[in-house]
Parts: C-alpha cells; structure tokens; sequence
C-alpha cells in the first residue's frame, strides 16, 4: 500500500478522488487544500509519499508553484485542472509533471484513479532505448525518466541485444530505425526470434519520413511506431497504451488459464501443463503420480453457512496446496470442491506421508468469515501407475478417492499397485 498526498482546494472533488483511489487501489490517501498545509505534509512525512496529485490553481499558489515544489522534491505528480489550453499544458510540461488530467467530472475521477495505478506501476516497467545518435537517445530516456521509468540505452543492435540478454525482465525496446550495426526492422525481427510481442513491447522510431519505416517495423514484428521528433506527451502516451493492451491481454490469458476462486491452474490448463511433465517424465522412466482431493460434506457447509464461507473454505485449501507442493509439482482446482495434484518422484515409502500430511493440514485448518468457524475434512485417492495413460491415471485416483469417501471420509487410499521404473543398467 502506498502513501498518496492530494493537493485540491475543492473539497467535494478531493473527496471523490480520496474515496475512489482508497476504496479501488487500497492506498491511503492524504488531502490537503493549500500548497501552506502541503509543505507541512510533507515535512511531517517526509518520505512516505509515493505519488502526490496536485491541482494546478490553489488559493496560495495560482500558477502551478506548488507543482514546481512538490516535482523538485522528486515525488512523482499528477496535475489537475478544469481546462488544459496550449499555454498552460507547456507550462505543466516544462514544470516535470508526469501526466495531467481534467477534474470535475465523474469519468475524470475515474480518470485519476487510472492514472495512479499506471504511475505507481511505472517504476518497475524496465525500457530500453536503442538510437545510435547521443542526443536523441538521451532525449528519449530522459522523457521516459520524468513518466518514471526504469530506463536503460544502446547505441547499436548489438550492445542492445547482450542487454536484453542481462535484463530479461525489459518490458518495452524503443528502437530506431538506424543503427550502426543494423536497421530497427531487422533488428526487430531477431528479437521476435526470442520474445514473442507481448513479453516484449517494441515501438519502432525514425525521422526520416516517406521511407516505409513504420511498415517495416510493423511487417517485422513491432508493436507500434512513433515518428520523430516526438514531443514527451506522444512518447508517454504511446508507451502507456501498449502497456497498457499488454497488461490486458495477459489478464485474459490468466483468466482463461486460472480458476479465478483460488488462483490455482483450472482443470483446462491443468491438462495442458500436466499432459506435458507426464510424458516428460515417462520417457525418462522417472515417477509420476496423481492424486484427487475432495472436501468432505461441502453441500453442507454452503448450505449451512452459505457459498461465502464455501469460497473461503476452497480459497483456504488452495492456499495450504500452494504451500505443500514443490515448484516441479501441479495443483489444480479440478472443479466445484475437488482438486487434483500431479507429484513428480514420490518414493514409495514417502507416498502416505506425503498426502497424509496435507489431510491433516487440511483437518487441523480452520475456517474463518464474518466470525463464524468450520472445520474441514478431505479424503484423497492417488495412484503412481504411470503405465497407464494421464487420463487413465485421473480415472483410477478417483476410484481411489471414492473408496476413501466409502470407508468413512478424510482418508487417504494409495493404489497398491505401483509402476516401478527399471533401474539403471537393467
């Protein structure tokens, strides 16, 4: 949670914005209406301010001095005000403001709110500059700095791509299309050779027009392109909307991939990530096993207590999954109030234990929402016949696992039988 200073002498307006940035981002925020009572804020917490929005026009400092002072102090701002004409939008910009945006408006409270999370955000998206000329290149990581950036710069492909090759994590490659070594667009077409478009966002540059730069940058794999000279806005602007659709499209990708109750891999993606280790690991004669967990008597909890305590519970046992099993292991929600684990290399003698174990995490968990209690129970069937198929194998855990419900409930059965790789040298 961040610490959020507000500096707006409309009251009305603050406390939307206050309301809205708390109740949406979980971040404290601490209004002001005066640039005097901003620099005791921030005297007495000096610090602790991640962010500061500020408007503009306040009673006691009418062009922009309380923008000019909280900016010098390296606090990232946001202004506010009712109208940007030209004039005052250069003033805002030559001030070192990140952004600007219209106040008064419902969507422009809306508007705030986006804002911050995408400022807050902007310091851990890594971008790097490839431009062969020093000033520009210098230009461009300096705009991207005052958007509060984490900024890196190459003069040529090559030093670009041991870059990337350093910092994998870079988010945004902003390329020109003449380099010493190369031009962007083939440049381009060798980083898609290692990361896809939305691992890696590249925006092609170029000022020299009517040369097809942009179409082969885009032919080539871009994600966008930005003619120059290009003024801090368009740079800020374009970058944060690629982002931006990147951080959209990963959000469909995890939604499609993850139970959203749980966060755990749903039953679609579990098959996908499961089918593959399986037959990694069959091929290698090494150990797999499935197993399939149930919570006992869940009707009667939702019915008892309601579907609010029923989540909880599910959400309980995800989080003690989550825990138990190894980096190298899958678990996932299988569906209602089962879940389904693939292990790899259990020993025999450990098999039990193993699952034993996370019955009586299970059993010795409690269940807590809105000052109510339930206990829960779980009965589990797992199998470590590989030899038959994945599928197979689901099938025969959850035979196992309705053995395990028949003879009493929160019990674990263990297939007997158990494929057993040969041994070396055999």
């Amino acid at each position: 949670m961040s610490n959020i200073l507000l500096v707006e002498d409309s009251v009305s307006f603050a406390k939307a914005v206050k309301s809205e940035v708390e109740i949406r981002l979980f971040h404290k925020v601490t209004h002001v209406s005066s640039f005097t009572d901003a620099h005791i804020a921030l005297k007495n917490g000096k610090g602790k301010f991640a962010l500061a929005i500020v408007d503009y026009r306040l009673p006691d400092a009418p062009e922009g001095e309380a923008v000019r002072h909280i900016v010098s102090t390296g606090i990232p701002v946001i202004v506010l005000a009712a109208s940007f004409k030209n004039q005052l939008r250069e003033k805002i910009l030559q001030l070192g403001a990140v952004d600007y945006l219209m106040k008064g408006k419902q969507e422009s409270v809306l508007n705030i709110v986006r804002e911050v999370e995408r400022v807050l955000k902007n310091s851990r998206v890594k971008i790097l500059v490839v431009d062969a000329s020093a000033e520009p290149g210098k230009r461009a990581k300096s705009m991207l700095e005052t958007g509060k950036f984490d900024v890196l710069l190459a003069t040529s492909g090559k030093q670009a791509m041991e870059i990337l090759v350093g910092h994998p994590d870079t988010k945004v490659a902003l390329i020109d299309f003449a380099l010493p070594d190369t031009d962007g667009p083939l440049f381009t077409a060798k980083i898609r050779r290692t990361f896809n478009r939305y691992s890696l966002l590249v925006i092609g540059t170029s000022d020299i027009g009517g040369d097809g730069a942009s179409a082969g940058f885009l032919k080539n794999g871009a994600n966008d392109f930005l003619p120059r000279p290009f003024q801090y806005e368009d740079l800020y602007a374009r970058v944060t909307q690629n982002i931006e659709l990147a951080e959209q499209d990963m959000a469909l990708r995890r939604a499609h991939n993850t139970d959203f109750l749980t966060g755990l891999p749903n039953r679609n993606n579990f098959f996908d990530l499961a089918e593959k280790l399986y037959q990694n690991y069959k091929r290698d004669n090494l150990g797999v096993t499935i197993a399939l967990i149930d919570l006992d008597n869940f009707r009667e909890i939702n019915g008892k207590y309601g579907h609010n305590m029923g989540d909880a519970a599910l959400r309980q046992v995800a989080g003690l999954l989550k825990t138990a099993v190894r980096k190298s292991d899958i678990a996932c929600r299988f569906g209602g109030e089962e879940f389904c684990l693939l292990l790899t290399n259990v020993e025999k003698k450990l098999e039990m234990g193993t699952f034993e174990k996370f019955r009586k995490l299970v059993e010795n968990a409690e269940v807590q929402y809105r000052g109510k209690t339930v206990k829960l129970t779980a009965s589990i069937g797992a199998t470590s016949n590989y030899e038959l198929s994945l599928e197979a194998m689901i099938r025969r855990a959850d035979e196992l696992l309705h053995q395990a419900k028949a003879e009493g409930r929160n019990k674990t059965v263990i297939d007997p039988h158990r494929f057993h790789p040969p041994q070396k040298g055999q």
